[in-house]
């Protein structure tokens, strides 16, 4: 997050147009694996728009307060899950909407089978962590999807290393029995089943 440097240089610096065009650019930049991962975590009742929303309005209002860079991305995954948390908690929001998900990443310019194939198993995904409990889904997302490592999702969920290895582990096992139950695993396994594309 180079855009994090930016900011806390011109805060240092008391430069307060470069201040605003690095927060700027830095909510551009992670504003769409913010929303990607409400997606994933919100389930039914909460709106992951909503969610992430309030999360980037929370780093704009806090960032300057924490003077670490390092500590940026799994400080905000934190919040993100915080505001999905509250939001279910009270119900806020009670429909659905799957905001960002694999589908986004779909190229419209691809064979439109394997497009087809790769919007089923987005589906697919999105069912199964629907019915993990929370921390083992927040965990998963975390970890596969949003590419954090063992040590930042135990910051984000407020763990020890060790502890947060360990549930990316059941998590996998869950997600696992869970596409197994479901007759999802061998379509999730071999990723692009059936005819070749061409």
């Amino acid at each position: 997050m180079a855009y994090v440097y930016d900011y806390f240089q011109a805060l240092d610096e008391g430069d307060a147009l470069a201040q605003s065009r690095a927060l700027d650019a830095l909510c551009r930049v992670v504003a769409p694996e913010i929303t990607r991962f409400c997606a994933y975590i919100a389930g039914p009742r909460v709106n992951p728009m909503d969610a992430a929303q309030e999360t980037l309005l929370e780093l704009c209002r806090r960032l300057g307060s924490l003077r670490d860079p390092m500590a940026v991305r799994p400080w905000l995954y934190s919040v993100a899950r915080n505001k999905v948390l509250a939001q279910r908690r009270w119900s806020w929001v009670r429909r659905w909407m799957p905001g960002a998900n694999l589908d986004a990443e779909i190229d419209p310019h691809e064979n439109p089978h394997r497009t087809l194939r790769l919007g089923r198993r987005a589906r697919m995904v999105e069912e199964i962590l629907e019915i993990l409990p929370e921390e083992q889904r927040t965990a998963l997302v975390l970890h596969l999807l949003q590419g954090l490592s063992d040590s930042e999702v135990a910051e984000c969920m407020g763990r020890k290393k060790t502890n947060a290895k360990s549930l990316i582990r059941r998590a996998k096992e869950a997600f696992q029995k869970q596409a197994k139950k479901l007759g999802y695993a061998r379509e999730l396994a071999e990723g692009s089943p059936g005819e070749e594309d061409g």
